[in-house]
């Protein structure tokens, strides 16, 4: 796992998806919601105002939460808001209009099977919540242990939906984004030690080929994919 400074990240994943869009690769990105909205929008303004060919660039969540469409905590709809522009990228919402939530969770599950296994190159930007959580994968939470593509659930907070481990183990790579003290002890056991999915799901991440950590966070030793 790569550690860098928080304030690379947007020039690093902007480049990143150009430099593979103009190779002709399919590119898949998947973003993430909360505090990354702002960071994906200002990400693919930028593409979408460059010269670059969006056409094979394929955008969904890394988890969502349910609800009707276009519901105030729907991450989706918080990226509308912000002014996202897509250009000529192919989306995916996951909430839809009038679905059941295992219908809803179906659906996305399949988008995520299939544009991931047809990618040539597949990154997901990530968060890390000082739980633990990556994604929407909670600790000691049903989406742990699924072995389906995608994972819907109740929780504490929100209805969720997430990305499961089986989506996330084909990236190519992950990009993540935390920082604030808090996190610390938390980034602290990702990187120096080895622990149980369900205990801290943000331990999946080293198992993707290439894995950059953009943190305020020090350590002394930093472990390479």
């Amino acid at each position: 796992m790569n550690i860098q400074s928080p304030e690379g990240m947007i020039p690093y994943v902007t480049q990143t998806l150009s430099d593979h869009l103009s190779a002709g690769d399919r590119v898949v990105w998947l973003i993430p919601g909360g505090s990354g909205i702002r960071t994906a929008t200002e990400i693919m303004n930028s593409l979408s105002e460059s010269d670059v060919d969006l056409s094979r660039l394929r955008i969904t969540m890394t988890d969502e939460r349910y609800g009707a469409l276009a519901h105030a905590d729907e991450n989706w709809q918080q990226l509308l808001d912000g002014g996202i522009n897509f250009g000529d990228a192919d989306t995916y919402r996951v909430v839809q209009a009038d679905a059941s939530l295992d219908a809803t969770v179906d659906a996305y599950a399949d988008i995520l099977r299939t544009w991931l296994t047809t990618a040539d190159y597949a990154l997901a930007m990530f968060g890390i919540g000082p739980d633990g959580h990556v994604a929407g994968i909670k600790p000691h939470s049903p989406s742990v242990s699924s072995t389906a593509w995608a994972a819907g659930y109740e929780w504490e907070d929100f209805t969720r939906m997430t990305a499961t481990a089986v989506a996330i183990d084909t990236l190519d790579e992950a990009v993540v984004y935390a920082v604030g003290a808090e996190k610390h002890p938390t980034l602290d056991a990702l990187v120096h030690e080895d622990i149980s999915l369900d205990e801290q799901p943000a331990q999946v991440l080293k198992r993707i080929p290439k894995c950059t950590l953009f943190t305020d966070y020090q350590t002394t030793t930093t472990k390479e994919n």
